[in-house]
């Protein structure tokens, strides 16, 4: 798989869950809680198939896949809200904000303000 698989084909769904993926994956553990609710609303294989992409990429690569997409795929302000609603759910499904955590969902924030 390439490092930087080109996301161009994925529909707004993917995406977000690709999104969502990370944030549950940014503190290094694989929470029951936060997968089940990431699998309650996209679905198993979509899950699994996002899972592959994050899987194959280097941590660099993730963060610059989120970083130039995320103000082409958030222009609107309610979805803006939403995404950062949704981020909040996921990564407070496990009953704990760490520290990577905090710190993606700063920076989902920083590059939705046009921020580097």
């Amino acid at each position: 798989m390439s490092d930087q698989p080109s996301t161009d084909h994925w529909n707004e769904r993917e995406w977000l869950a690709f999104l969502l993926l990370c944030a549950a994956e940014a503190d290094g553990i694989e929470d029951v809680r936060e997968m089940r609710l990431l699998r309650v609303n996209f679905g198993s294989e979509l899950i699994d198939r996002m899972r592959d992409h994050y899987q194959g990429m280097r941590p660099e690569a993730r963060t610059a896949l989120l970083r130039d997409t995320l103000p082409m795929r958030l222009r609107e302000r309610p979805a803006r809200e939403k995404v950062q609603r949704l981020l909040r759910q996921v990564v407070m499904a496990d009953g704990d904000y760490r520290p990577e955590e905090q710190a993606l969902v700063h920076r989902i924030s920083q590059w939705l303000r046009g921020e580097p």
